[in-house]
């Protein structure tokens, strides 16, 4: 199964942590900063895409991924945030 979460902020590394524990899981981020809270924390070795929380944005990653489920785990403010 392949998730796609969309930010990796302070919930993002919540729910990050909580997809981890399951091994058949790919996990797979966005997020617009250079170093979010789950990077800093090393809950993930790197962010998959640094794109802006823009619907085309996002658009072209759903297409690209092919995710299975996708989590927003970002706040309002950040949608459409570029880096």
């Amino acid at each position: 199964m392949i998730v796609l979460v969309v930010g990796a902020g302070r919930i993002g590394t919540k729910v990050l942590l909580q997809l981890q524990k399951n091994p058949d899981i790919i996990v797979v981020t966005v997020d617009p900063r250079e170093n979010p809270l789950a990077l800093e924390q090393g809950v993930i070795q790197e962010v998959d895409y640094h794109n802006e929380l823009t619907p085309r944005q996002l658009e072209e990653v759903l297409e690209q991924v092919k995710p299975d489920l996708v989590l927003v785990t970002t706040s309002g403010e950040d949608l459409g945030r570029s880096p």
